[in-house]
């Protein structure tokens, strides 16, 4: 019997910042694989080391074709540290000394996005505002303090371990950031990058799947049918659904109340990766 496959790439995070479209451009090359199931999140499970729980995890590589130099995991809980159990740790008992990829966003922008995503969810009552989540559920922020994430990380698996990438990078020059992603994992250069890229994981795109959500359930099947499913079903389902809610708007006043629960944690960024988040508003607010 074959010892079973282990993921030696994981995507950390961070949530709300490209990790799908980077999931997505990645299952391009023909040297990597992600199973279709984008999150397992069996790291912050509460389930963690449990014999079922491992075999599951293990199952979901079991189908990766033959010949794959690099099997990921991608899942944006493993960056929200102190919540969610000690994952790096968890991940260095599991799998050893991972390829590991962090994908970044501006943090203010950030935290208002999943504020928004967790609300479409149904996780917050109606005329909740982000002022209240970041005191009450304040992993939305601790999410967006990225230097807090890299150290912890970097106390278990040692200084530059983990390739860090910007979002706004990804975005205007796919190829380029691509290409550094190729080096890192050491695989051989793709001629696909610079194929159009869609809008994965955008807010439109994630309220239709909720919508489908709504009417056939939440399995791993549904939420890859989510991501893949033509317009027209799509446009059907929400003629078909009752809408997620809206979420509270979030003001300037609002924005600033986050600015400054990150902004330690940002500067001691800033003094990591220097002018590759100059392009960060939060940045640009640091002076």
């Amino acid at each position: 019997m074959h010892p079973p496959v282990k993921p030696n790439l994981v995507v950390i995070g961070a949530m709300k910042a490209s990790t799908t479209l980077l999931y997505e451009m990645l299952g391009r090359h023909p040297q990597v694989w992600f199973p279709a199931e984008k999150e397992p999140h069996y790291f912050t499970h509460p389930d963690y080391g449990t014999a079922p729980a491992l075999r599951q995890y293990l199952e979901l590589f079991a189908l990766r074709p033959e010949g794959m130099a690099v099997v990921g995991d991608a899942s944006t809980g493993y960056s929200k540290l102190p919540h969610l159990g000690s994952t790096p740790a968890r991940i260095r008992e599991t799998l050893g000394q991972p390829k590991m990829i962090y994908i970044l966003r501006d943090p203010v922008q950030r935290t208002v996005s999943n504020f928004r995503h967790v609300f479409a969810r149904g996780a917050y009552r109606p005329g909740y505002r982000i002022s209240d989540a970041v005191v009450e559920d304040p992993i939305i922020v601790d999410a967006s303090l990225y230097e807090r994430q890299l150290a912890a990380y970097e106390a278990q698996f040692g200084p530059g371990s983990v390739l860090v990438l910007i979002a706004d990078e990804l975005h205007r020059h796919p190829a380029r950031t691509l290409r550094e992603v190729e080096r890192y994992l050491g695989i051989e250069p793709f001629d696909g990058w610079d194929q159009p890229i869609g809008s994965a994981n955008s807010e439109a795109a994630f309220r239709e799947t909720l919508r489908l959500r709504g009417l056939v359930g939440t399995s791993a099947f549904v939420r890859r049918a989510g991501r893949i499913a033509p317009r027209w079903m799509r446009s059907a389902v929400q003629r078909l659904a009752p809408p997620p809610p809206i979420p509270t708007p979030v003001t300037p006043a609002d924005e600033d109340i986050i600015f400054q629960l990150v902004a330690d944690d940002l500067r001691r960024l800033q003094r990591r990766l220097g002018e590759r988040i100059d392009c960060w508003p939060s940045v640009r607010r640091l002076g």
